[in-house]
């Protein structure tokens, strides 16, 4: 039966299975899982305002998305590091662990939003066990095991790296390369089966459902209001998601003098996001917030093309050894500097732009007892700490940033073999500092996720409440 529910289209969820039941080798994952987290969260778009508990798996598979996207520049970092199989275990590790924690109470929730899909609106389907399908209880039991043992399979090989073999007595045990393949292949046929296995269950559980009466007609009728609603939320969480995802993309990791995430692209988050608030700002307030992200990206892209070409030629050891190496060194440290104070103005108005944008959005507080009025005055002061804080580390993550750049001109020789003459190599004498913007960045992108967040649930929440 065609679909015909365009409240819930539950054929996105059908589609995400596929991204779910493919095994994953260490952290290499073929069809990523943040794909299909990304088709749950479009399905779940309308029905999270009828459904309680698909508003908790919304919330959930939102954060099982980012998990699994941060797969992908950890997968960069690893394959820098491919020799240190004791990185490459704790990785695996740790993004199975992550993938347990979070995946587990976001099919659950899912689970959930289908229990009561049958119990309050009698989608029989949701709750009544059918042939050749197990009860659905016991079909969310198979799903929870089968993203525990996907996740274990996918980490259990390494361990065999951290076992040593004496050769002086003979003891203990060395993991090989065809020995750690073998295994890692075993595992993953054996994931691969229990994976179509419960591709097909779910895929006929959900089937299922889309073709039972009930749920055709739910939430039928006039879905305007449901469609306001969503545009309503759409407008009020995009302003601080893009921020948001602009702080996180200032993260600057170094490997091997190279860039991993290019600056310009926190820039332009930082511009999509003066964009969206155009609308709630006066004329002045428009060219303030739009010219300095602007700004930004075209600096962070001459810094790069400079910084491109400067290494192209020369090494850092150069610049103060060789008249044109230092010479083609300036431009990198003078974009570096314009470019890192455009960013703190950037994250300067944008955050004094959001913070209006609340205000904008909030009903006007009319406080009825003078215990109220302190208590409104005291969150204000909390939010506008808040600010505060994260106008500081904007601040000393771009002062480190460009003092790193500026440092990166002093090295010092260090010979091979002291006293045997021979070769010798230049390091950098300030190598230690360049962790420091990078532990900078990472704390301003986790206050400002954190701080949109709360502001974005509390917009919603007054939304839903004015609805």
């Amino acid at each position: 039966m065609k679909e015909k529910n365009r409240i819930f289209p539950i054929g996105l969820i059908l589609a995400s299975l596929w991204f779910f039941f493919n095994p994953n080798i260490s952290i290499v994952d073929i069809l990523p899982d943040c794909l299909g987290c990304a088709l749950i969260l479009l399905a779940l778009r309308r029905a999270a305002s009828l459904v309680p508990h698909f508003d908790e798996a919304q919330e959930a598979f939102r954060r099982l998305f980012y998990v699994t996207l941060s797969k992908i520049p950890a997968l960069v970092i690893l394959l820098m590091l491919f020799s240190e199989r004791v990185s490459i275990t704790l990785f695996s590790l740790s993004f199975a662990i992550l993938e347990i924690l979070f995946a587990i109470p976001a099919f659950s929730a899912l689970f959930k939003g289908f229990f009561y899909l049958g119990q309050r609106f009698g989608c029989q389907a949701a709750i009544v066990a059918r042939p050749g399908l197990p009860a659905p209880e016991r079909l969310k039991n198979l799903t929870l095991i089968f993203l525990t043992v996907k996740a274990v399979a996918s980490t259990l090989p390494e361990f065999g790296f951290l076992f040593n073999y004496d050769p002086l007595d003979g003891t203990g045990f060395t993991m090989s390369t065809s020995l750690y393949l073998m295994l890692a292949g075993i595992l993953a046929i054996a994931v691969l089966i229990f994976g179509i296995l419960w591709l097909i269950l779910l895929r006929r559980y959900l089937t299922g459902i889309r073709e039972d009466p009930v749920f055709t007609s739910f939430g039928g009728g006039d879905d305007t209001l449901i469609r306001k609603k969503e545009h309503s939320r759409l407008r009020i969480s995009l302003p601080f998601f893009l921020f948001a995802a602009g702080t996180v993309l200032c993260a600057d990791p170094i490997l091997d003098g190279a860039e991993i995430i290019p600056d310009a692209l926190s820039s332009f988050f930082f511009l999509a996001a003066a964009l969206s608030l155009l609308p709630e700002k006066d004329k002045r307030g428009k060219i303030l917030l739009l010219v300095f992200p602007a700004a930004a990206l075209v600096s962070n892209i001459l810094y790069s093309v400079f910084r491109s070409a400067f290494y192209a030629g020369y090494t850092e050891s150069d610049i103060i050894r060789i008249e044109e190496a230092e010479t083609a060194y300036l431009p990198v440290c003078l974009f570096s500097a314009i470019s890192e104070i455009l960013f703190f103005l950037s994250v300067f108005f944008l955050i004094r732009g959001l913070a209006e944008f609340r205000r904008e959005n909030l009903p006007a507080f009319s406080p009825k007892t003078p215990y109220e009025e302190r208590l409104h005055e005291r969150e204000e002061r909390e939010e506008a700490h808040r600010d505060i804080v994260c106008l500081v580390l904007a601040g000393l993550t771009a002062a480190s940033s460009f003092i790193r750049v500026f440092l990166l001109r002093f090295t010092q020789k260090v010979e091979m073999n002291p006293g045997y003459g021979g070769n010798a190599v230049y390091l950098p004498t300030f190598g230690w500092f360049r962790v420091i913007p990078l532990v900078l960045s990472v704390l301003l992108a986790i206050l400002a996720v954190n701080l949109c967040r709360d502001r974005a649930k509390e917009l919603l929440c007054q939304k839903d409440l004015d609805m």
